[in-house]
């Protein structure tokens, strides 16, 4: 009987928190995740405003696939993954954090 082993990450506190992750490698997006993920650093406010279906649509994938995107990302499920990106737009808008750096830079 084989086991794979799961390697939990931890849940990023904020949008920095989440690219540093990404950086280092800790956690790794490939194919049709890594567009959903470059999509998200670049569009924020796709990620805190939309469905599922509507960023599925944007990112042209199933519903399913931004699903696993969040829980790749260390989230318990999609409405954590949301939560976490409308505090990082409410944290850009009150000026307490630098708006968007180039999400490119990290992969």
């Amino acid at each position: 009987m084989t086991m794979k082993r799961q390697i939990s990450v931890i849940q990023p506190k904020n949008l920095r928190d989440l690219k540093n992750m990404i950086a280092a490698r800790v956690v790794i997006f490939n194919g049709q995740s890594e567009r959903v993920i470059r999509i998200a650093l670049e569009k924020p406010e796709l990620i805190a405003f939309g469905t599922l279906q509507s960023i599925a649509t944007e990112c042209s994938v199933a519903p399913t696939t931004i699903v696993r995107v969040a829980r790749l990302a260390g989230f318990e499920n999609f409405a954590d993954f949301k939560a976490m990106y409308r505090l990082h737009l409410r944290t850009i808008g009150s000026g307490a954090e630098s708006p968007r750096p180039s999400p490119t830079s990290i992969f």
